[in-house]
C-alpha cells in the first residue's frame, strides 16, 4: 500500500494521501467516521466502509503491542529487563500538537505496561509534549541519544517532522542486538535500515 500510494501521487500536487499508521487519534477524526455512518444509515446507505475503518483503527494500538510481545518472546527470551523506546506521544506530529486525547502511542504504552508489567522498561520522547506529561504515563523522559542507546525496542509511533530528521543509522548502531525497530510513519527506507546487522525493521502497508 505505501508503494503504491508513493508513487500515485510521486510529482504530482495533490492532498495527501493517508498512508498506513499506527492508528488514528485526537477528537476529531475518532468520532467523524460514526457520524458519517449514522448519516448513511438514514439515507439507506450501508456504512460498513465507516465502521470498518474506525475498527481497524481501533485495534492498531494492540496489533503494534503484539507486534513487540511476539519479538520478546522468540528473541529476548534471557533478557530479565527489556528496554522499550517510543517515540511520538500526542495524537498526530503534524502539523504538531501536545494534545495527547485518542493518541495510538498512548494506548499502545498502555498495552505494553499490561503485558509486560515488570519486565519492560518504557522510555519515551515527542517533540512537543512536555516532560511531565510522558512521565505521568509512567514512562522515563529520555531524548534520541539516551533513548537509543541499549534499547531493545524503538518505536515511531507519530508523524512529527523532527523524527526523520536524526542520523538513524548512528542511533540504531547503539541499540542492543537483536534489535526491533518499527518505524510506524515509514520515514526510512526499510531496505536502507535492514542493512543495519542485528536491527529488525518492522513498518505497516507491505514493510
Amino acid at each position: 500500500a505505501v508503494k503504491l500510494i508513493k508513487a500515485a501521487t510521486e510529482g504530482y500536487p495533490r492532498n495527501p494521501v493517508p498512508l498506513p499508521s499506527p492508528g488514528v487519534g485526537g477528537y476529531c477524526l475518532t468520532k467523524d467516521p460514526y457520524l458519517m455512518a449514522e448519516v448513511a444509515r438514514d439515507h439507506g446507505i450501508s456504512p460498513d466502509l465507516f465502521i470498518q475503518s474506525r475498527t481497524i483503527n481501533n485495534a492498531m494500538p494492540e496489533f503494534v503491542s503484539t507486534k513487540i510481545q511476539d519479538f520478546i518472546e522468540k528473541e529476548l527470551k534471557k533478557e530479565k529487563k527489556v528496554k522499550v523506546y517510543c517515540l511520538g506521544f500526542a495524537f498526530k506530529g503534524y502539523p504538531e500538537t501536545s494534545d495527547m486525547r485518542g493518541s495510538p502511542a498512548v494506548d499502545t504504552v498502555r498495552s505494553i505496561q499490561k503485558s509486560l508489567k515488570g519486565r519492560v522498561q518504557l522510555c519515551g520522547y515527542d517533540a512537543v509534549v512536555k516532560k511531565e506529561k510522558i512521565e505521568h504515563l509512567g514512562v522515563e523522559y529520555l531524548p534520541y541519544k539516551e533513548g537509543f542507546k541499549n534499547a531493545h525496542c524503538v518505536l515511531i509511533m507519530n508523524n512529527h517532522p523532527d523524527f526523520g530528521k536524526v542520523d538513524i543509522f548512528a542511533l540504531l548502531d547503539t541499540m542492543k542486538k537483536p534489535g526491533f525497530f518499527f518505524d510506524g510513519w515509514h520515514f526510512f527506507y526499510p531496505e536502507e535500515i535492514r542493512k543495519v546487522e542485528g536491527i529488525m525493521y518492522h513498518g505497516l502497508g507491505g514493510f
